[in-house]
């Protein structure tokens, strides 16, 4: 005890500190550590406020998907790109019905235009969303836990409450939309006490109601204003129809056409925004607000659904004096893939058969083309088909760009009328490859003409080759071709 005390007091005589010291001295080292702890638990702050301005630059559908060649479209047809689905259907004696389903490629950085004979189609980009759509912008935490959400109307975001969140944080932004200026859906959850973004969904969307959906995982910064550059996605794919009977020289003045795969009702999942559809699915009317015209374009469908067993029915079209009806399972196994933009052509084009007598000439009508079926200078009174081939058949030799045979099928020199001098590129066609125009110097008879390069490749293109006869060097075998 004496040692106790004298030590106490031997600290007190050194140190100069009376208790009232020392109790203040306790008082401020328990200040500074509260301080410190303070710090401690806000340091979720300490990378300062978060302002998040939302850039909408539009519109657009998802990029072009590979949806591959379905058999039952491409059989016996030759497909440039397997993107695009092609069948020909029989129509009547005279006409068949050439149906494309062509993806309309939506990338926003590829801007070339292309045609729908094989190629894909470019989209403009995002399209701008129109003043007054109506669009929400849902936050979560990077760990799945919901923080707030903000209302907005396109042109009139300056009315909507600011963003904040906390910087250095990590975020789910999720905005939507369905193109509406009155509707904007609600998002649901399982559990209305622990919203989370796994159990968050839009749900029982009707099959009309265009959902377009964004989303973007990303680290916020504090004290500065952070972009969220958005372009919403349309997620029901979008269908539009054109039938062309211009070739018929008649007008369109009644379609009664629909397709299926087409459901009542989906729900989105907010974490993917990829629609899942309910109810039995059903068909949706394709309209044509136009007729009368020999080109008919239908209002855009939106098809809510996702198969590879699509049907398209052309239940009755009037063209001219001739009403038609097209059998349903005509036009089977589409592939539609949601989220993708598509053109639908129909077009009626002359069905390939043989001409007795086409402008003075036995002819072939291939593809909507007509030619004649024996070459320039044969015997036409010799069967064309027979099988080998005989002299008879080879036609005359022409000069470039001169209009007198310079030697028959079975010569082996040229006579007098070869011209030793080139021939001007346009003496055969005055025009262009696509618009040709015949010349003085043509040999064809009388409302035919030496077809272009462009027109001889559409010619291999619309048929199938094969060899006949004995192929040999001989100035005397004629039985090849």
């Amino acid at each position: 005890m004496i040692m106790k005390k004298r030590k106490t007091q031997f600290i007190s005589k050194q140190a100069g500190f009376g208790m009232a010291t020392c109790t203040a001295l306790l008082l401020i080292l328990f200040a500074v550590f509260s301080c410190r702890s303070n710090d401690s638990d806000n340091k979720m702050t300490a990378g300062g406020t978060a302002n998040v301005s939302i850039n909408l630059q539009g519109e657009a559908f998802d990029d072009i998907a590979d949806l591959g060649g379905q058999a039952s479209l491409t059989q016996g047809v030759s497909v440039s790109t397997s993107a695009v689905q092609r069948k020909e259907i029989p129509f009547n004696n005279d006409f068949t019905l050439v149906a494309e389903l062509s993806p309309v490629k939506a990338s926003v950085s590829n801007q070339a235009q292309a045609s729908l004979g094989g190629n894909l189609l470019a989209a403009t980009g995002p399209t701008p969303l129109g003043t007054g759509i109506r669009y929400k912008v849902v936050v979560f935490r990077s760990t799945g836990e919901y923080v707030t959400e903000r209302n907005y109307i396109r042109g009139q975001e300056s009315s909507t409450a600011d963003l904040n969140l906390d910087g250095d944080s990590n975020y789910t932004f999720i905005v939507y939309s369905v193109k509406s200026q009155t509707d904007l859906p609600d998002v649901t959850y399982t559990n209305s006490s622990n919203k989370t973004l796994s159990t968050a969904s839009i749900s029982g969307l009707a099959n009309t109601v265009d959902f377009m959906y964004y989303r973007k995982d990303m680290q916020v910064s504090g004290n500065q204003t952070n972009y969220l550059d958005v372009i919403l996605r349309h997620r029901l794919s979008q269908i539009t129809t054109t039938i062309d009977a211009s070739a018929t020289g008649y007008n369109i003045t009644a379609v009664t056409a629909n397709i299926d795969s087409h459901y009542p009702t989906y729900n989105v999942p907010l974490s993917t925004g990829t629609p899942a559809q309910t109810g039995t699915a059903g068909t949706a009317a394709i309209t044509f607000p136009t007729l009368g015209t020999q080109i008919v374009v239908a209002n855009p469908v939106m098809l809510n659904g996702n198969t590879t067993t699509g049907k398209f029915t052309l239940s009755t079209i009037t063209i001219g004096p001739l009403t038609q009806t097209v059998s349903s399972a005509a036009l089977t196994g589409l592939k539609i893939t949601p989220g993708i933009m598509y053109n639908l052509k129909f077009t009626l084009s002359p069905a390939d058969v043989y001409l007795d007598n086409y402008n003075g000439q036995k002819a072939a009508r291939i593809n909507g083309k007509v030619w004649m079926r024996y070459n320039l200078g044969a015997d036409t009174s010799v069967n064309p088909d027979q099988d080998p081939i005989v002299s008879g058949l080879h036609g005359g030799y022409y000069q470039f760009g001169r209009s007198v045979s310079v030697a028959n099928g079975t010569e082996t020199s040229l006579n007098s009328n070869f011209n030793g001098n080139p021939a001007d590129a346009n003496a055969w066609n005055s025009g262009t490859e696509a618009a040709p125009v015949k010349t003085a110097n043509d040999p064809c008879p009388q409302n035919y003409r030496i077809p272009t390069q462009t027109e001889f490749q559409g010619l291999l293109d619309a048929t199938v080759q094969s060899n006949v006869g004995t192929w040999s060097t001989s100035d005397t075998n004629y039985s090849a071709a």
